[in-house]
């Protein structure tokens, strides 16, 4: 399931300068995927794979993807990462 983390980043086209800006999860959470949904009052969509990351897991995952983590901070109790190519 980790190569599937791997394989959506991959996935997605990132030109030379382009930028993906991850929301992350509390330090010590490392790499967890599990299936997730989405509902609403009207649906509820097929699950689908989900991962949470933590500022622990994601230099590791940025270079498995073949990214570069520039940026991994907190601010305002919110811990973010900023991937390039």
């Amino acid at each position: 399931r980790v190569r599937d983390t791997v394989d959506e980043l991959e996935r997605h086209p990132l030109g030379d300068g382009g930028r993906v800006v991850c929301d992350l999860a509390a330090p010590g959470t490392g790499l967890q995927v599990h299936a997730a949904r989405l509902v609403t009052h009207r649906r509820r969509t097929a699950t689908f794979p989900w991962a949470e990351v933590g500022p622990d897991a994601i230099e590791s995952l940025a270079t498995s993807a073949g990214l570069e983590a520039q940026i991994v901070d907190e601010r305002h109790g919110r811990w973010f990462a900023v991937l390039s190519r």
